[in-house]
């Protein structure tokens, strides 16, 4: 049965056959990455809330078992993450004649859907050093970065013919990047030696859930990842830039708390996210969920004030945290 295909009829078949599920309500959610989630109620002894996933295809649901799995692993390590119910023969992802599918408790925090305040950033901060510390040992997926975790670095500059059609604001945008592109070279050489490992690969705005002092961690890829580019992109989440006039203060709370609490990923790696943020809005692949040129370009170039005045990033990023070793002592 394609993902497409699935009726709130055939989704409870296959959970009450796979799962021993009772189905009482069943909610529809925007399909991401390829698959179709639905958010589930259940009745009976086995029942509850959940977050069923249908992955389109054996690579997809191949990659959607890893995720879990790295997100169990990490969660033995203190992250908060989703319980995942195993189906009847005890997989994580069930394959039966209707497809792939996975179902896992369903996020009790809210979404993060505004821009970051400074207080958000913070435990964003720390639940992605825990996500790292937690991840330290776990095997890679591969020997080095690929694809989408990579393309920042490797992204080649010649993009003739690779725009979308675009209205004249995006053709704008698009002459705006072009110019932006040929400092690339030039960002690209001022980066340090970077670590990876085993990381989250999707920590982003869709799949953290807030409660009242943690972050639920869900969307789990558990791909070898730069760990400065992991808290680059999550510090200078693109709205909080263009939306909030207090972006520099949000990100240098996430900034701090992440440092001080997983003090392992050298500083200078952590005073480099500005530029892999730039160097992320610049060359990562478009994708559907991606924002618009537009707005890529403008939050490039208000970082870009960041890039190129450092000593003011690296003396407030100091200040900051000696501001929060004094007002909370390691955290």
């Amino acid at each position: 049965m394609p993902a497409q295909s699935w009726t709130s009829e055939g989704l409870a078949r296959v959970l009450a056959d796979r799962y021993g599920l009772v189905t009482q309500d069943i909610d529809a959610l925007v399909a991401t990455g390829g698959a179709a989630e639905w958010d589930v109620t259940c009745s009976g002894p086995n029942g509850g809330a959940f977050r069923v996933v249908q992955y389109p295809d054996p690579e997809h649901a191949e990659a959607g078992s890893r995720g879990l799995t790295v997100a169990a692993f990490a969660g033995s390590a203190g992250v908060c993450v989703p319980s995942v119910r195993r189906d009847r023969e005890g997989n994580l992802v069930s394959c039966g004649p209707e497809g792939y599918v996975a179902a896992f408790s369903r996020p009790k925090g809210r979404p993060v859907i505004a821009p970051l305040r400074a207080e958000q950033a913070r435990l964003l901060g720390l639940e992605l050093a825990r996500v790292h510390r937690g991840l330290a040992f776990y095997p890679p997926a591969t020997p080095q970065p690929m694809g989408g975790e990579a393309a920042w670095r490797t992204w080649p500059l010649n993009t003739s013919g690779a725009e979308p059609a675009m209205s004249a604001g995006g053709h704008r945008a698009t002459s705006q990047r072009r110019t932006l592109l040929a400092q690339i070279p030039t960002l690209r050489r001022q980066l340090p030696t970077l670590t990876f490992q085993t990381g989250h690969g999707a920590f982003l705005r869709r799949n953290l859930y807030l409660t009242s002092d943690r972050v639920e961690v869900t969307g789990f890829r558990g791909r070898t990842t730069f760990l400065a580019w992991e808290l680059a992109r999550i510090a200078f989440d693109i709205r909080t830039v263009l939306d909030s006039v207090q972006w520099r203060k949000t990100a240098l709370s996430c900034l701090a708390a992440y440092h001080i609490a997983y003090p392992h990923l050298p500083i200078n790696e952590v005073r480099a996210s500005p530029l892999i943020a730039v160097l992320e809005l610049l060359c990562a692949p478009a994708q559907p969920s991606s924002p618009p040129w537009p707005l890529r370009v403008a939050a490039t170039q208000r970082l870009l004030r960041w890039v190129d005045d450092y000593d003011d990033f690296n003396a407030m990023l100091t200040q900051h945290l000696d501001q929060v070793r004094r007002a909370r002592g390691p955290v």
